[in-house]
């Protein structure tokens, strides 16, 4: 039975990106660590209480994987610059040079001129390790990036994306990819967000700073995923019980914890660490992982009324409704996927994307007219000229058609 796992994220304001121009960017969303739902919803009360038959206390005791409290993975630093580093960012980083023109060759030297960095979703290294190495996922790249952008004298931070919901299958554990990139803070231009992924990322998306702290705690979270693939439960224990300790409330934090101890054997346990995610955030992952565990347990009432929660979750996601009106698309029914993009729009009515489908449907319809409106739409909230110049040829050609 596949397992879920979980590492999204919240936004914030908006902010201009920076893409990488490169044969990277083709680099597919990661991120963080794994799940099978993003979601959001309020939470009615379930047909029976359950209780928690185990405390954090004894949760994070580690007792079962003979792991006492004091075990620690070692200490890390995510964004730690050597002198290796420091020769290649004066190499290929010249400082004269002002603030932008400093984040682009920063990005140049990582992706093509220096390191040349290959892409892997499940490698999660930190700064130092990626320079080395020249693979892993988004937040190792954005941990280099952060590092060199720090050293060459930008200010820079971490941030959150909230992307389309993207599932990916390995082994028996389905991964719910997340998004993380670096926010550089200009002088004169204010905030400036610098991506990987040109193909995916929009600058609609909802997203927030968050702190190296907590940069750190997804860290220990993506190793402890990493180490419970591997079958190491003890080890993936000691790092997610750190990333725990760096940011108790961290919803998803105890939704792994449950998946690990289900993954041990210990579904008793696995069931108190998934109502604690839940007494934390409503964590819908942890509901779908509950909705399981209830059906196997034979306690249906349980199991039916969290899958319901699971799928008031997904219909409150205009991604996820995008995603059925474009499986709809592709399966031309087109009067189908423009009943999807109705619902999508009015969870979220500044998404490009959602209005090009909506025209692409429509002109399958032969609705040139509606097609034109939609192509308008998307133009005045497209997130670049380029975008807004294709939507305005659109909406001449079928001006031109019509006449």
């Amino acid at each position: 039975m596949a397992e879920c796992h979980q590492c999204y994220t919240w936004g914030d304001e908006s902010a201009h990106p920076v893409r990488a121009m490169t044969k990277s960017a083709q680099i597919l969303r990661q991120c963080l660590a794994v799940t099978c739902l993003l979601l959001a919803a309020c939470v009615s009360t379930p047909p029976v209480d359950r209780d928690m038959h185990y405390d954090t206390g004894s949760l994070l005791s580690g007792d079962v994987f003979a792991v006492v409290p004091a075990d620690r993975p070692a200490p890390v630093e995510l964004t730690r610059v050597n002198a290796d580093m420091r020769a290649f960012l004066r190499e290929h980083v010249p400082s004269h040079l002002g603030q932008e023109k400093k984040v682009e060759r920063i990005l140049r030297a990582i992706l093509d001129d220096g390191l040349q960095l290959d892409y892997d979703n499940f490698k999660t290294y930190t700064a130092e390790e990626v320079f080395y190495v020249r693979q892993g996922n988004c937040l190792s790249f954005t941990n280099l990036f952060v590092a060199l952008a720090r050293e060459a004298g930008l200010k820079v931070s971490y941030q959150e994306v909230e992307v389309p919901a993207n599932w990916e299958r390995r082994s028996d554990t389905y991964y719910y990819n997340r998004h993380i990139n670096a926010l550089v803070h200009l002088p004169f231009r204010g905030k400036q967000a610098v991506d990987f992924n040109m193909d995916e990322f929009e600058a609609s998306y909802p997203r927030r700073s968050i702190s190296d702290n907590y940069a750190l705690a997804q860290y220990f979270n993506n190793m402890g995923v990493h180490w419970l693939e591997e079958g190491d439960y003890a080890r993936a224990f000691v790092y997610v019980r750190e990333a725990i300790r760096l940011q108790p409330w961290a919803a998803y934090f105890w939704t792994n914890m449950g998946s690990l101890y289900s993954r041990a054997g210990y579904t008793d346990r696995a069931e108190s660490a998934w109502l604690q995610a839940l007494e934390i955030d409503d964590d819908p992952t942890a509901m779908s992982n509950l909705a399981r565990y209830y059906a196997s347990a034979g306690e249906q009432a349980l199991a039916d009324w969290y899958t319901q929660q699971v799928e008031t979750y997904r219909r409150q996601n205009p991604y996820y409704l995008f995603e059925l009106a474009r499986t709809a698309y592709q399966n031309e029914g087109y009067e189908e996927s423009l009943a999807w993009l109705e619902q999508s729009l009015q969870l979220r009515d500044t998404e490009h994307r959602f209005y090009r489908l909506q025209g692409l449907a429509h002109l399958q319809l032969g609705n040139k007219e509606a097609a034109r409106r939609s192509f308008e739409l998307a133009a005045r909230h497209a997130s670049s000229e380029s975008e807004r110049g294709m939507y305005n040829r659109k909406q001449r050609l079928i001006a031109q058609a019509s006449e």
